[in-house]
């Protein structure tokens, strides 16, 4: 019996290791042709992964059903513009954008000449290994049965959803790390040397979060003016630069709690 031909397409361009292709299970034996800013960069990556053949044209894409995109977010649009214009056959082909801050609806001008699309993206530091995908079905289920041919599991947010993804993860990290920076900067504020300072920050942090992941928004306690004046009128003749922050802080908190409280939404599932 005669093996099917690979049906994987790779157009790519700038630091390849950025997206995490490479890291696609089963990728080098799937893997034909290859096509980048040249031939001579198809090549190079080709060789980088032991697999694919570098290709002089989009129209060498022809043959793939699944095409996965991987170039820097400035060579985005005008690539996604490169292949719509190529003499390609969209429908029944699904391309997926990876290791991109964009989410799928950057790709509409193909979805327009009748490809699905979705984005794939590695979630790093996770127990097991995870990929986060949003996108047209078709195209989802694509990329996750190559990924899922290793030990990998997807997690499926909704399509479009990726910008809100990323204000989550926001949240969580360059919005919460000065949250982290206040408290410690208090503590310290109060004589405690900085070993002791972090441990009681850490202690407060886990006592918080494990508060919220029990009762969620319940766990939240509306702190009454006085206490707010009171703790506000400290930092002032102590920390006078923390004192803006607390205060617009504890001002917007209360305003989207209290806001959320009054109205609960419902979300469509996401699955995993």
């Amino acid at each position: 019996m005669q093996k099917a031909a690979p049906s994987v397409a790779l157009v790519c361009a700038g630091p390849f290791s950025r997206a995490g292709v490479a890291r696609l299970p089963g990728l080098p034996a799937a893997l034909g042709p290859v096509k980048s800013t040249s031939f001579r960069m198809a090549s190079r990556v080709a060789n980088a992964l032991r697999g694919g053949t570098p290709v002089h044209t989009y129209e060498s894409l022809s043959a793939s059903q699944l095409i996965l995109l991987s170039v820097p977010e400035k060579q985005l649009m005008s690539t996604v513009t490169g292949l719509a214009n190529a003499r390609l056959a969209w429908r029944g082909k699904a391309v997926i954008l990876c290791g991109s801050r964009s989410g799928s609806e950057q790709l509409e001008e193909l979805r327009g000449r009748g490809a699905a699309t979705a984005t794939f993206d590695w979630i790093d530091g996770l127990p097991e290994c995870c990929f986060l995908t949003e996108g047209d079905p078709v195209a989802v289920r694509a990329i996750r049965a190559q990924a899922e041919r290793g030990n990998v599991r997807a997690i499926e947010i909704t399509r479009g959803g990726k910008g809100i993804y990323q204000a989550a993860e926001s949240f969580a990290t360059s919005m919460f790390l000065p949250v982290l920076a206040a408290t410690a900067e208090c503590l310290r504020a109060l004589d405690l040397d900085n070993a002791r300072a972090n441990a009681l920050t850490e202690h407060l942090i886990a006592r918080s979060m494990r508060s919220h992941f029990k009762a969620g928004r319940k766990a939240w306690k509306v702190e009454n003016d006085a206490n707010l004046r009171q703790q506000s009128e400290a930092l002032q003749r102590q920390l006078p630069e923390l004192a803006e922050y607390y205060n617009e802080s504890a001002a917007a908190a209360r305003k989207w709690m209290m806001s959320r409280s009054a109205q609960p939404r419902t979300y469509s599932r996401a699955t995993m």
